[in-house]
């Protein structure tokens, strides 16, 4: 009796276990309109991690993002709202001249879905490449623009810098690995 009871827990742990399992390797396929703020920073001479400017001079920096996500899932109605967030990323950047991709960002959406984050920017607009993490597999595409931007408008980027800006951004793919 006693090893027809384990034997029954075993096998009911291993059915709540699967969905667990499969549901971390899911992916979301459709699009999503992303709004929230990305913040800009640099290291300090000990290596500490400190706010930075995003200026007219181009120069390296880390960047973050974090957000709400509205997705809708391909060829259904079904609906999801939750966040969205990068860490992790660094480029080279400024107002006014073509940004480019050092180091991919670390993304969630949802807290789920994991993906890595490729960016190109130029003058406030930038390209966004959701690509599955640790490769350099491109799954869903977007683009990002800061605009809309009011606690630091863009237009300061150009009359000394801004740390923080807002931004709207949407994308459509397969995102998650």
């Amino acid at each position: 009796m006693k090893r027809m009871m384990l034997f029954a827990a075993l096998c009911a742990m291993t059915f709540v276990a699967a969905p667990i399992s499969s549901a971390s390797a899911a992916k979301l396929t459709g699009s999503c309109a992303v709004s929230g703020k990305a913040a800009f920073f640099t290291k300090n001479a000990a290596g500490e991690r400190v706010a930075a400017t995003l200026s007219e001079t181009p120069q390296t920096l880390e960047y973050e993002f974090t957000g709400t996500a509205n997705c809708v899932e391909a060829g259904t109605e079904a609906r999801r709202e939750g966040s969205a967030a990068v860490t992790g990323g660094e480029g080279t950047f400024s107002c006014l001249a073509k940004g480019t991709n050092v180091k991919d960002g670390a993304g969630t959406l949802f807290g789920t879905y994991k993906f890595d984050l490729d960016v190109e920017a130029a003058a406030g607009s930038v390209v966004l490449l959701i690509e599955e993490s640790g490769t350099e597999n491109v799954t869903a595409t977007g683009l990002a623009n800061f605009f809309a931007s009011k606690e630091e408008e863009a237009k300061k980027c150009q009359e000394g810098g801004v740390h923080e800006l807002e931004f709207n951004a949407f994308t459509a793919g397969t995102i998650g690995s």
